[in-house]
């Protein structure tokens, strides 16, 4: 298990490096350049502000957010969810991982977050929270997904997620190498894609998985 934590180390090390040698949100420099500009705007930003920005760059504002802009991030998630009509049973089990997340910020710090017994801790929880949720609740991947994995709102129990576009962000794609946007061991990509190596993406060390704290390492597409 300590080989795991110092294999993922060294991946943080890396990821980090290949974007820049000073702290980076996208491994696009036009994404990056973008939060970098707006980084104080990006770090006073409400939820309801986030949920408008365009996909291109939302999730690297959502990187550069301060830990505990990240902790109350999730916690207004967990709130909106809990806004839909549930039953008790249901309704419960989505207040026990709001309860963890407010109980355990430090899942927000990776420095934290990834050291053997709090690691631990928090796969066990999601581990079970997610068993739970399709065995005994009988909700979909796409559904667990939508709650736990999915930073935007969601506006049905099948898990369709709300996903906003305003922006004064413009990017330029062309043939550059895209942020990879999944996470290959924990994967909740929508509908019938999947959570792919093969496609080449800039993999970014934390951003994806459970609560998006961990690493996007894959592209959702066609199997």
């Amino acid at each position: 298990m300590k080989k795991f934590y110092l294999f993922y180390g060294l991946i943080i090390s890396l990821s980090m490096f290949s974007c820049a040698k000073e702290e980076s949100y996208s491994c696009n420099k036009e994404v990056d350049a973008w939060v970098k500009e707006h980084l104080d705007e990006v770090r006073s930003m409400t939820r309801s502000e986030w949920n408008e920005l365009d996909p291109a760059v939302s999730r690297a504002c959502y990187i550069a957010f301060t830990p505990q802009q990240k902790a109350r991030f999730w916690d207004l998630k967990m709130q909106q969810v809990l806004a839909l009509e549930w039953t008790e049973a249901e309704r419960t089990h989505i207040a026990e991982l709001r309860s963890f997340i407010r109980s355990n910020p430090y899942i927000f710090e990776p420095e934290k977050l990834y050291s053997d017994e709090l690691y631990d801790k928090f796969d066990r929880f999601m581990y079970e929270w997610n068993e739970k949720a399709q065995s005994e609740l009988g909700w979909s991947k796409q559904l667990v997904g939508a709650i736990a994995a999915s930073g935007y709102d969601i506006v049905n129990k099948t898990g369709t997620a709300r996903i906003g576009g305003q922006t004064d962000f413009n990017p330029g794609w062309g043939n550059k190498i895209p942020d990879c946007n999944c996470n290959k061991n924990h994967d909740f990509c929508d509908g019938n894609t999947v959570c792919k190596a093969g496609d080449p993406c800039i993999e970014s060390y934390h951003g994806c998985g459970w609560v998006w704290t961990q690493k996007c390492d894959g592209l959702c597409g066609m199997e």
